[in-house]
């Protein structure tokens, strides 16, 4: 970089995996991942076992959101900083996807109930 004039100073891995384990631990940083793995191979179950178009949309909506983030995080480490403003709608979407996993059942109840 020296060589070619450019004069970059960069102080994080650009992955916010890694960032994550060098703030908070291998142990925390692969729980943390393997349950939004888990709410994501249960929430797509729950959106191909619906038969609701809504309900397929917004469980796969939510899914999507969080893929994509994860996805990103491999690329980008500003899902880690708190200067930016990309965890906050993760968590978000990740809490949403748990609550519509957790509450499926009760949810397509009152569903079928209002049709």
């Amino acid at each position: 970089k020296s060589m070619y004039g450019v004069l970059e100073d960069v102080n994080n891995p650009h992955n916010s995996y890694i960032s994550y384990i060098m703030m908070y631990g291998l142990i925390f940083t692969s729980i943390f991942v393997a349950f939004i793995i888990y709410n994501l191979v249960i929430g797509a179950k729950n959106s191909f076992k619906s038969k609701a178009r809504n309900e397929q949309l917004l469980i796969g909506l939510f899914v999507s959101i969080v893929i994509a983030y994860m996805v990103q995080g491999l690329f980008e480490s500003q899902m880690a900083m708190t200067d930016y403003f990309m965890m906050i709608p993760f968590l978000l979407f990740s809490g949403l996807l748990y609550y519509t996993n957790k509450y499926f059942k009760q949810i397509k109840k009152k569903y079928e109930k209002l049709l």
